[in-house]
């Protein structure tokens, strides 16, 4: 099994400079479980507004996945920025701007709940299945 957090340490007398390797897994549902991500316009929409995102804040994507009801994106991110800032500011660019967008979600006030599930390591399939389904629906 290989080891994906690494932070290396190198100081000189003179400065101090570090070396980092932080790679994030992240799995966010939308609000009420809608499967607002059933049409390829919205879902390719959704992954280009994520990119725009993650490269605005210096943010290396290494995988995206979009379904239905939820998505999963794997990182990796400077030292800087927290897990839960990264991903808010994530859930917020992209729920801002297919508002914007798609007049076909206007009904909803948020696509993504606040809730996430973030590690260092892989997230497995069961990982995600149980945290999509501790999730509300809407009744």
């Amino acid at each position: 099994m290989r080891k994906e957090f690494v932070l290396e340490a190198k100081c000189d007398k003179n400065n101090n400079q570090f070396k980092y390797k932080l790679i994030y897994n992240f799995a966010f549902v939308t609000r009420y479980k809608r499967k607002i991500f059933t049409d390829n316009k919205i879902r390719k929409r959704a992954k280009e507004i994520i990119q725009e995102k993650c490269q605005i804040m210096d943010i290396k994507i290494l995988k995206i996945v979009i379904k239905e009801e939820y998505i999963v994106i794997k990182i990796e991110a400077k030292p800087s920025y927290s897990p839960r800032y990264m991903i808010q500011a994530i859930k917020r660019y992209c729920s801002a701007n297919l508002l914007k967008e798609f007049t076909e979600l206007h009904t909803i006030p948020n696509l993504f709940t606040k809730a996430f599930i973030v590690s260092t390591s892989s997230l497995s399939q069961n990982e995600i299945s149980n945290f999509i389904n501790q999730q509300k629906t809407r009744r």
